[in-house]
């Protein structure tokens, strides 16, 4: 809906690569304050979006969401570095399972993309003018000018920026403000970085 804000939680792992569909579940963004106390609470109203691969099953980690469109994207993890970037179009259906479409294809580990071949995480800014993937070793930038889809921003040029050596670096997201981007390991109370953006865009 038109000024409703979202949280998209992605169940898109498949190490075994055996799985009929993975699922993104889809819940308004709750309201909080950043003074209130911790603690547990529930979400009502998730709705699960089921979607499957063309041609078969693969592993993933890496998901965002085009703020611009409503398009679920999700990025696939491979051993290989022969990565796709899979579009799932808005509206989305719960009734159904819909099948992506491939709008890139990454060769990590060579190139522009030099390090780890497995892609861990993935997001877009707020604006839509920017995209962020992250390796266990790296993290790269792509710019989406004005008008530019998804598929055409991955045919541009790559920046490499920076990212620390975590333990087991899996997640990457840009702040809400643009004024830069967080990133965070797996494991018991990790720390949580942030890289500030230096240059405007």
């Amino acid at each position: 809906e038109d000024g409703a804000e979202y949280l998209y939680i992605a169940d898109i792992g498949d190490n075994a690569r055996a799985r009929a569909y993975v699922t993104v579940y889809r819940v308004l963004e709750p309201e909080v304050d950043a003074a209130q106390a911790p603690g547990t609470f529930s979400l009502g109203g998730a709705v699960a979006l089921k979607m499957k691969y063309p041609g078969g099953s693969w592993d993933a980690e890496a998901l965002f969401v085009d703020p611009e469109s409503a398009d679920i994207f999700i990025v696939t993890k491979r051993s290989d570095g022969q990565s796709e970037v899979l579009r799932n179009p808005a509206p989305h259906d719960p009734a159904s399972t819909e099948t992506m479409d491939v709008v890139a294809r990454l060769a990590l580990g060579t190139g522009g993309l030099p390090g780890s071949t497995l892609v861990t995480s993935g997001d877009m800014s707020a604006g839509g003018d920017w995209i962020i993937l992250r390796t266990y070793s790296h993290a790269f930038l792509w710019r989406r000018a004005p008008g530019e889809t998804v598929g055409e921003a991955f045919s541009t040029d790559v920046c490499s920026v920076p990212a620390r050596s975590e333990p087991q670096g899996e997640a990457i997201g840009f702040a809400a403000d643009g004024s830069g981007y967080f990133t965070v390991s797996e494991g018991s109370h990790p720390p949580l970085y942030f890289f500030a953006r230096t240059v405007e865009p």
